[in-house]
């Protein structure tokens, strides 16, 4: 029985708890972007918490709120000085478009209030930011294996297991170095995931002709 009650906790923690959003979009005035993006909150019925330019604690002193909803939407707006979030955990997702298209958007998928808290952090301190980490674990894989390649190379080392050994341990090691700080969130509960969880699958449309009957010939 315990073994059952085990084995239970253990598959659960790597179930989907909560999945997060965090986009940023690039703005020539903050005020213009602030009131086209709250005008589609408003519309959809979606409470939200605007901060502008909060210190990493304060960003993070919302997990608690946020983690309580079905999904968590985390949108910057900057204009390259200064900073303005807007946080909200709609029932449906809020994607914004058109003039508010955002730079990048990432998801994630936190496994507890604590893992929401450290993202949170992080995002406050600057620390994700760019296109680049789109693709960023075959990159990061590769740049860490050609480099552990080539170090464990020229340590001359004749015995192959043990340099096998070497060449995993030192992968690794550059490869956690690489991708700070989505390594460090995946050690605290976050994983990021590659598509949208909320995207709606494509519809397939069948076009359906109608085949007239032939004439009889006369």
């Amino acid at each position: 029985m315990e073994s059952e009650k085990k084995s239970h906790r253990v598959s659960s923690r790597w179930k989907p708890n909560k999945y997060v959003m965090y986009a940023q979009v690039r703005c020539e005035a903050l005020s213009i972007c602030a009131s086209k993006l709250e005008a589609i909150f408003k519309t959809a019925g979606v409470e939200f918490v605007e901060l502008l330019e909060p210190d990493p604690e304060t960003l993070a002193s919302y997990f608690g709120r946020l983690y309580s909803g079905k999904s968590v939407e985390i949108i910057e707006l900057t204009d390259g000085m200064s900073r303005m979030f807007y946080l909200a955990a709609p029932v449906a997702p809020i994607r914004p478009e058109g003039e508010l298209k955002p730079e990048f958007v990432l998801f994630f998928n936190v496994r507890s209030k604590e893992a929401l808290e450290v993202l949170l952090r992080v995002i406050g301190k600057k620390k994700i930011a760019g296109k680049r980490y789109k693709h960023r674990s075959g990159i990061n894989f590769m740049i860490s294996f050609l480099g552990s390649f080539l170090f464990s190379s020229l340590l001359n080392v004749e015995d192959y297991l043990l340099q096998s050994l070497l060449l995993l341990a030192l992968t690794l090691l550059i490869y956690l170095a690489i991708d700070y700080p989505f390594s460090l969130l995946y050690l605290r509960g976050v994983e990021m995931i590659s598509q949208d969880p909320f995207a709606k699958k494509s519809v397939k449309i069948v076009k359906v002709v109608r085949i007239k009957p032939k004439q009889e010939e006369s």
